[in-house]
């Protein structure tokens, strides 16, 4: 994949909030960050073993960090939590994070660097939607497993050691669809961004599934990040009128939308996907009532499926819980499904051994619920699993009203 079509994608699905840029990563180094048993907590007994190493790489700053400043702490999160109640098969986690600044020269030599002189075993939680292409070929080549982070790429449907644990980018479009039928919503338009040609390639896709699911298509309207003035796309989405209003914009742009909208009488349903699902839109109270579709759990979903999710938060990182989003569960279940993997392993916990153990979590793995349904097969990419959650603004907050209960395109 072309670092242009990257960007793009990276503009839709997971650093839709690339302008926002400047929200780095709270309290993590860019330069690399690692915990082990010595800094957990807990009410379990602590992991004694040798530590099992992995590494995480990410945007934590630069142009997606605004989608991505939670990732760190919250795979960080889990690692205190896991070696706080005994680790994995007893051995501690260690988690070496760097943050490559999406930057892709600088990405290939810190996993060459996490392999091969941190010697993980796996990259896990990655957040790193314009860099992936350019070192998957290495870890295929070394037999790395990649698993869960933002699967916001074509790498993770097509290389065959990259393990989603969330929905794939090829959701995305769906997710906006189902959103609005979500909503009650009969018809739909959309604003979409403008910086980049590709973007115009979403619409038709959006549309597509949208017809699929009863909803007519109205209009669609381009929404400049930056410009001087919303209110000619405003008045165009009006005279058409639709329920809902898919918003495949940043975050700053979807909220200036929304607002020069409110004030020209236009009040649809706002539909959202992946980390757009963010608690800073849903304290906007233009966006009342907006329905998102997430690639993983809601993470305000509280329920007995979340419960270790919610004590680990609230022990290690509570910040995930008041002020998160949709990145906050992706990493905890790409944590999770790394340690689905990991505890099968009888004997050394290594590389080849985690791949084979990958391969045994079963038909329609979905860790509970917590995850869309995969089945991972030897040698072989996974497919993308179109399945996505639901997830509602109510109060300025958002809320889980269908649970863990998942709705999935063809």
């Amino acid at each position: 994949m072309s670092r242009r079509r990257s960007m793009a994608l990276a503009g839709f699905i997971g650093a839709v909030a690339m302008l926002l840029a400047g929200c780095g990563s709270s309290g993590a180094s860019n330069s690399g960050s690692s915990l082990s048993s010595e800094s957990a907590g807990g009410t379990g007994s602590p992991a004694m073993g040798e530590p099992i190493v992995i590494g995480q790489v990410g945007g934590f700053s630069g142009p997606i960090s605004a989608a991505h400043h939670l990732d760190q702490d919250t795979l960080a999160a889990w690692g205190q939590w896991v070696n706080a109640n005994g680790g994995i098969n007893g051995h501690p986690v260690k988690i070496i994070s760097k943050d490559d600044r999406g930057d892709p020269s600088v990405s290939v030599s810190m996993v060459k660097s996490l392999v091969e002189e941190d010697h993980v075993i796996a990259l896990v939680g990655v957040a790193d939607q314009l860099t992936e292409s350019s070192w998957a070929p290495y870890v295929k080549e070394k037999g790395i497993p990649v698993i869960g982070g933002q699967a916001a790429t074509d790498v993770w449907t097509t290389n065959p050691v990259f393990f989603p644990g969330a929905a794939t980018y090829q959701s995305s479009k769906f997710g906006l669809a189902a959103a609005a039928k979500a909503a009650g919503a009969k018809t739909l338009g959309m604003f979409i961004c403008t910086s980049s040609p590709t973007c115009a390639d979403v619409p038709p896709k959006v549309e597509a599934q949208a017809d699929k699911l009863g909803i007519k298509w109205t209009i669609t309207q381009g929404g400049a990040p930056n410009a001087a003035d919303y209110t000619a796309p405003c008045l165009a989405m009006k005279q058409a009128d639709p329920d809902a209003v898919a918003m495949g914009v940043d975050p700053s742009t979807a909220t200036k939308l929304a607002t020069t909208c409110k004030v020209q009488g236009l009040h649809p349903t706002y539909t959202m996907v992946s980390v757009t699902v963010d608690s800073t839109l849903a304290s906007q109270s233009v966006f009342d009532g907006a329905v998102g579709a997430t690639d993983v759990f809601p993470w305000v979903y509280d329920g007995p499926e979340t419960k270790d999710f919610r004590s680990a938060m609230s022990e290690h990182y509570p910040k995930a819980l008041s002020n998160g989003n949709e990145m906050v569960g992706t990493e905890w279940v790409a944590g999770q499904l790394f340690k689905a993997a990991a505890s099968k392993v009888q004997g050394d916990i290594t590389s080849e051994s985690l791949l084979d153990a990958m391969y045994t979590l079963g038909p329609n793995f979905d860790l509970g619920g917590l995850m869309p349904p995969y089945t991972y097969t030897k040698g072989q990419p996974t497919p993308a699993t179109p399945c996505m959650f639901i997830a509602k603004v109510a109060g300025g907050k958002w809320t889980a009203p269908n649970g863990l209960t998942t709705v999935c395109g063809s």
